[in-house]
C-alpha cells in the first residue's frame, strides 16, 4: 500500500515503523478537587523541575554538536517561562479545572494567539506551545514523555504530528526516515530534520490504516522514498527486495557525488562556477566544508534575534562571526545584516503587527530607522572582518536613498572603531540583494556604489509576478524561470560584469536542476544554496556546457535601459 506526502528532506530508508502516539489523553473538561493553592504550588514545583532539566539537556546537546537542537530547546524553554502562559494556567487554575487541563489549555491560549498575529512563522510555533505543554503534563502525572533516545533497531517514525523536542536527544543514527500525517516545511520538526538530514514525507493524510498495520504485523517495513514523495508498506518479500535495490542505487548514486568534494566546480568547457553554502549558524559551516562548498554565501543573521526576548549584544554576535570567519580559514563570508520583520519576527523589537508585512517595515527599512540597533551588528562584523575574507550584505533595499543611509551607517561605525582603536578590514567590500524590481531595473546604478551583488530570486519573483509565494491558491503563477524575472537577473548579472564586480544569486533558483543551466547560460558564475546541494549541484556542472547555454540563454540578458528619471545616488 502506497502512501504520499510532501517532501521536506530528501532521501530513502527502509526498517520497521515505530507508531509514535501520546501515552495519555488530555481531558480538557477536566476539574479536581485539590484547592487552587496547592495546585499553583505544585504547577511552581513541576516548572522548576522541567526548567533544570530542559537547560541540562541543552548543555548536552551543545557539547555534542547539535547546536540547533541545543537552540530550539531553549526556545521551548522560554516559552515554558513566559509569564503570560504562566498567568492563563493559573486564572483555569482558579476556575477549578485540573493542573493537567489548566496547562494544556494555557498552552492552547497561547497557540491561538500565535496563530491570530497573522504572522505565518508565529502561527507555527503554536505547535511548539502544546508540545512544551505535553512535557510538562507528563511531569506533572508522572508518565514517562516518549523518547527515541534508545531505540534498539533502525526504524522509520510514523506519527500524526509531533514535536521537535522528541527528537532532541534521539538516537539519530536509528532513525531512517518519518512520516507524518500533518505538518509543515517551517515546523521546527521539519527544520531539525532537515539539519540532521533524515528522509522526511508530511501531509500524508489519514495513518490509521498504517498504524493499524504496525499493531498487527510489527515486523512489517516500510520503504520510504522521500525523493519522489512515496512511501509504501504492507509490501511482500518480492518488493522488499525491489526497494532494497532501489535504495542501494541511490546511496550508489550519493556515493558517487563524493569525487565533487575535492574538485572545483566547472562545466564542461572549463567555466567555472563558485558554489557557496547558505547558514543561519555557524555550525553549518561544517556541512559546507565537508561537501567541498566554495564559502559562506549568506550568513542568516536575522535567526540570532528571533525567538529571544533580549536582542543580541555586540559581543554576542561579534563571537559567532568571528568564529564563522575562522571556520572559512579565508573563504568568502558573506554576512546578510538582520533581515527581520515579515515572516521573521523579532520578539523583543515589539514591532507592530501589519496588514501587507511583505511590503511594510521590514529588513533595512528597519535598520535605517533605528541606528544603534544598525551600528551593533555592523560594529560585530567589522570586528570580526580582520579574522579573515568577511563581505556585507544588506536586504531590501529599494532606493539609492537607502543605499547612501547604509553607506554611511557604515562609515559611521568605522569612524567609532578607528577612535576606539580597534582593527577592522578597512577595504571590507559592501553588497546589496537584488530583490526588488526597481533595484534590479536600475542595477546600473546600483552597481557604482555598492562592491557586490547578491540575487535574492525568491523574493524577487514573488516581487515581480505579485505572487505570495506562500499561498497555495496562486502557486501556480509562482515562477521564477517567467521571462520577465529572468529579464531582471539578467540585468542585474550584465550590470555587475560590466563594472568588472562579483554577482551571486542566494535564492532556491539556484538549487533547481531546471533552473540553474538558464542562470549560468545568463552569465552567473556563483550561486549560494543549502550545504546539502553543494555536491549534486557541482557534478550537474560538471554536465554542463557554458557555451552552448550562452547560445540558448542569452537573450534573457538582454539589458534593461537605464532610468533617464533618477540619477544615481539620489531615492
Amino acid at each position: 500500500m502506497r502512501i504520499r506526502g510532501t517532501r521536506v528532506c530528501a532521501g530513502m530508508g527502509l526498517a520497521k515503523v515505530l507508531v509514535v502516539e501520546s501515552p495519555f489523553e488530555v481531558n480538557l473538561e477536566e476539574r479536581e478537587t485539590l484547592p487552587a493553592g496547592e495546585r499553583r504550588e505544585k504547577l511552581s514545583f513541576h516548572l522548576a523541575l522541567l526548567e533544570a532539566e530542559m537547560t541540562a539537556l541543552s548543555a548536552q546537546l551543545f557539547e555534542k554538536g547539535g547546536h540547533d537542537e541545543s537552540e530550539m530547546l531553549m526556545m521551548h524553554l522560554a516559552m515554558l517561562q513566559d509569564d503570560d502562559f504562566k498567568e492563563s494556567v493559573c486564572s483555569f487554575i482558579e476556575e477549578g479545572y485540573s493542573l493537567a487541563a489548566s496547562i494544556m489549555r494555557g498552552a492552547k491560549e497561547m497557540g491561538q494567539l500565535l496563530i491570530d498575529s497573522g504572522d505565518a512563522y508565529m502561527a507555527e510555533r503554536a505547535g511548539d506551545a502544546e508540545d512544551i505543554a505535553f512535557r510538562l503534563i507528563c511531569h506533572v502525572k508522572g508518565a514517562a514523555f516518549p523518547s527515541l533516545a534508545c531505540l534498539a533497531e533502525p526504524v522509520i517514525i510514523a506519527a500524526d504530528d509531533i514535536g521537535a523536542s522528541l527528537l532532541m536527544g534521539a538516537d539519530y543514527e536509528q532513525i531512517r526516515g518519518i512520516v507524518l500525517s500533518r505538518g509543515s516545511k517551517t515546523a521546527h520538526i521539519s527544520i531539525l530534520a532537515a539539519s540532521l538530514e533524515i528522509p522526511m514525507l508530511i501531509n500524508c493524510g489519514d495513518l490509521s490504516v498504517l498504524y493499524d498495520q504496525v499493531r498487527g504485523n510489527p515486523d512489517d517495513c516500510m520503504f520510504l522514498n522521500a525523493v519522489d514523495g512515496w512511501a509504501s508498506f504492507r509490501i511482500p518479500e518480492e518488493e522488499r527486495e525491489e526497494a532494497a535495490k532501489i535504495k542501494a542505487a541511490y546511496e550508489a548514486e550519493q556515493a558517487a557525488r563524493e569525487k565533487y568534494k575535492a574538485v572545483e566546480a566547472r562545466t564542461k568547457d572549463g567555466r567555472r562556477i563558485y558554489v557557496n553554502g547558505n547558514i543561519v549558524e555557524t555550525q553549518a559551516i561544517d556541512n559546507i566544508l565537508k561537501y567541498g562548498g566554495d564559502g559562506v554565501g549568506l550568513f542568516r543573521t536575522e535567526f540570532m534575534f528571533m525567538n529571544k526576548k533580549n536582542l543580541p549584544s555586540e559581543d554576542e554576535q561579534y563571537a559567532a562571526y568571528y568564529t564563522a570567519a575562522k571556520k572559512l580559514n579565508g573563504r568568502p563570508l558573506v554576512i546578510r545584516t538582520m533581515d527581520i520583520g515579515a515572516d521573521k519576527p523579532v520578539e523583543a523589537l515589539h514591532l507592530e503587527p501589519e496588514e501587507n508585512p511583505f511590503l511594510g517595515y521590514r529588513a533595512i527599512r528597519i535598520c535605517l530607522g533605528n541606528q544603534a540597533l544598525f551600528k551593533t551588528q555592523l560594529r560585530a562584523i567589522l570586528r570580526a572582518s580582520v579574522f579573515g575574507n568577511v563581505r556585507i550584505l544588506v536586504p531590501m533595499i529599494s532606493s539609492m536613498h537607502e543605499l547612501d543611509q547604509t553607506i554611511a551607517a557604515l562609515e559611521s561605525a568605522k569612524a567609532d572603531l578607528d577612535h576606539e582603536g580597534i582593527g577592522y578590514d578597512k577595504k571590507i567590500p559592501l553588497g546589496i540583494m537584488i530583490e526588488i524590481p526597481s533595484t534590479a531595473i536600475l542595477a546600473d546604478d546600483f552597481i557604482k556604489k555598492a562592491d557586490f551583488f547578491s540575487i535574492g530570486s525568491n523574493d524577487l519573483t514573488q516581487y515581480t509576478l505579485a505572487v505570495d509565494r506562500m499561498n497555495e491558491k496562486v502557486q501556480y503563477l509562482y515562477n521564477s524561470l517567467d521571462p520577465a524575472v529572468l529579464r531582471l537577473i539578467g540585468n542585474a548579472i550584465n550590470a555587475a560584469a560590466r563594472a568588472g564586480k562579483h554577482c551571486s544569486l542566494c535564492g532556491e533558483m539556484a538549487a533547481e536542476a531546471g533552473s540553474l543551466p538558464a542562470l549560468i547560460g545568463m552569465g552567473l558564475v556563483s550561486i549560494s544554496v543549502n550545504p546539502a546541494s553543494i555536491l549534486p549541484l557541482k557534478r550537474l556542472i560538471e554536465s554542463l556546457d557554458y557555451g552552448e547555454l550562452r547560445k540558448q540563454y542569452g537573450e534573457a540578458t538582454l539589458p534593461i535601459p537605464a532610468s533617464q528619471t533618477l540619477p544615481a545616488g539620489r531615492g
